[in-house]
């Protein structure tokens, strides 16, 4: 079989490079001339000057058919398309030669055997390198110069926007909010109030300009959720950073270079800020790192939102809330209510480490081991073949960020930290899923609620205590139905690598729980709850970890 080769330095095709149409037709003409079977490998958007072979996916694939003797003969448009790199030649040579498959670049038989032809194409891969490099060496000196001259490189800061030749210019909307945020400020306002004051006026964000979706992972789950762009709100933190930039008084700060650009705000106000910034801060006091074993497992449902621990030192916070109840986003959850921290956590704690029957009943429950099983093997072939193209996407946008002029930047560059950070989640729920596939064994799952015994709670050990929880439960949904008088939670526990789902109900003041075992019907609201056992948490339940 004849391997037909094809690369192209970057997407856009005309006049620096032959396109990928043109090497492929080329090729599969020679291969119907010499009436032979032949398959395509074609790396898109990737630069030839890549040191490592496994930086250019087809390429790589090439070698492996060599290697496996599936193909015999390559065809090439030309050497170049093989390689601008030196080393990479040599390699390819020696690939070639020990599995005696022939070359023939632009349909041509070219003997690598033959040590005049070694040494002329050494000579001529030594000067793909060199213009490689060359290339690269102008593009950079290109953008380092424009930058220099204070034209806008990447993206553009909250504020700014490029005119017709490249250069800073302030956006007359976003710069009128610039300097609403630093007087503001001045006037003694704090980042976070600030924040909230330009979300209740409904003003954009610097995300609001664009269209898709950006992706966060959790702390504690790490599981990846995607918000829209148009609703990213302003935060404190933001606000911060753009008080502390210097852009906004002038001073572009790149590399260790300090260019000049139009100022939207004075020195003396830039100046003030920053003074003023630290007097802005609410007198907390010494900041208290605080623990919650439930933390990643929680799930508010009233709102499907995430369910955190929320604790201070000032105030009567000690509670678990959905986000939405104690965040300042636009949806509020008007049903959920705090359930209390050391109760919620007693009575988990109760039934996992201080009641032999309730794991042995959570032991006899039927297991979805195989169903559950074949479910995360084709999530993870799913995600290693995302995997290889969004690597192969981030391959290309950079070789085309190399080779594309100034003005055409922004955009490229946008589109490679977005791949860039799929391609981070990607690999951690990669990850994540084989640990899973790891721990679904029924021998695993003993050893994991055995181990939930009176011995390790006796230890006091915050993170092995969390560890155990968070092997055996897989999902905790706390609902919430309002009363005249308090209310009542039904909370619905799912177990890993099981079928069994418990139903706890308590009411507002979290004293007295009914609990049972169910199949199904996870989170779905009971209003009664009837049959079951009791509990009855007191403060000799709670274990103070702070």
């Amino acid at each position: 079989m004849i391997g037909i080769y094809c690369r192209i330095s970057k997407r856009k095709e005309e006049g620096r490079d032959v396109s990928i149409a043109v090497q492929k037709d080329a090729g599969i003409k020679f291969a119907t001339k010499q009436n032979i079977p032949h398959k395509l490998f074609i790396d898109e958007g990737i630069s030839g000057a890549k040191g490592e072979i496994a930086d250019r996916p087809m390429f790589a694939e090439l070698f492996k058919a060599i290697e496996e003797k599936k193909i015999s003969m390559v065809y090439c448009y030309d050497q170049s398309r093989i390689e601008r790199n030196s080393n990479i030649w040599s390699l390819f040579v020696g690939v070639m030669l020990k599995n005696d498959c022939k070359y023939y670049p632009e349909g041509k038989f070219f003997d690598l055997d033959d040590p005049t032809n070694r040494f002329f194409s050494g000579i001529l891969s030594l000067s793909n390198e060199l213009y490689s490099s060359l290339t690269s060496k102008k593009v950079k000196a290109a953008i380092y110069k424009n930058v220099m001259e204070g034209k806008a490189h990447g993206l553009t800061a909250y504020g700014y926007q490029k005119n017709e030749k490249g250069y800073f210019e302030a956006n007359t909307d976003e710069a009128q909010i610039v300097r609403k945020i630093y007087n503001l400020s001045i006037k003694g306002i704090g980042v976070y109030s600030i924040a909230k004051i330009l979300n209740k006026e409904n003003i954009p964000t610097k995300f609001n300009r664009f269209d898709g979706k950006i992706k966060r992972k959790d702390a504690y789950t790490k599981e990846v959720y995607e918000y829209e762009k148009k609703k990213v709100r302003w935060r404190g933190n933001v606000i911060h950073d753009m008080i502390t930039n210097t852009i906004y008084k002038g001073i572009r700060k790149w590399k260790e270079n300090q260019i000049i650009i139009p100022k939207i705000v004075s020195d003396e106000t830039w100046e003030n800020a920053n003074r003023n910034l630290k007097h802005n801060k609410k007198k907390a006091g010494k900041k208290v790192h605080y623990h919650y074993l439930l933390n990643g497992l929680l799930e508010c449902g009233n709102c499907g939102s995430v369910v955190r621990g929320k604790r201070r030192l000032k105030g009567h916070d000690n509670a678990y809330k959905c986000v939405n109840k104690t965040s300042y986003v636009s949806s509020k959850c008007k049903d959920s209510r705090g359930l209390s921290i050391p109760r919620l956590e007693a009575v988990i704690i109760r039934l996992l480490f201080l009641n032999e029957g309730f794991r042995e009943t959570l032991l006899k429950v039927p297991k979805n081991t195989i169903s559950e099983s074949e479910h995360i093997k084709k999530t993870i072939a799913k995600g290693e073949a995302e995997l290889i193209k969004c690597q192969s996407r981030i391959k290309r946008l950079q070789n085309a960020i190399e080779f594309q002029e100034l003005e055409t930047d922004e955009v490229l560059l946008a589109r490679l930290v977005k791949a860039k950070k799929e391609r981070d989640s990607l690999v951690d729920n990669i990850s994540s899923a084989n640990l899973k596939l790891s721990e679904l064994n029924s021998t695993t799952n003993k050893k994991i609620i055995h181990n939930a015994s009176i011995e390790v709670l006796k230890d006091g050990n915050f993170e092995a205590i969390r560890s155990i929880i968070h092997s055996i439960i897989e999902k905790v949904i706390i609902n919430h139905t309002k009363k005249n008088k308090g209310g009542r939670f039904v909370i619905s526990i799912k177990f890993k690598r099981t079928d069994a789902v418990t139903h706890l109900t308590t009411d507002w003041q979290a004293k007295k729980w009914s609990y049972g075992f169910f199949m199904g019907d996870f989170g779905v609201k009971q209003n009664k709850f009837d049959q079951g056992r009791v509990l009855l948490i007191d403060e000799d339940d709670f274990i103070d970890f702070d």
